[in-house]
């Protein structure tokens, strides 16, 4: 194996790597957002049966179907 076909690989082998990064924290990102909007929806509630009926609304979306 040339030297040119290990220098290839190596690139190749960082490439992937660092996209696999970037996919895991652009994830993260993304649901770090999610998790934000959930709080401050349910933090408008203005008593504890708007928070319940909040919840269940949360916890129906996010099932899988």
């Amino acid at each position: 194996m040339s030297l040119s076909n290990c220098v290839s690989l190596t690139s190749n082998f960082l490439e992937t790597i660092v996209f696999s990064f970037l996919l895991t924290e652009i994830g993260r990102w993304l649901d770090r957002t999610a998790q934000r909007r959930d709080d401050e929806y349910l933090a408008g509630s203005r008593d504890l049966a708007e928070l319940e009926c909040r919840m269940r609304s949360l916890e129906k979306c996010s099932q899988p179907r």
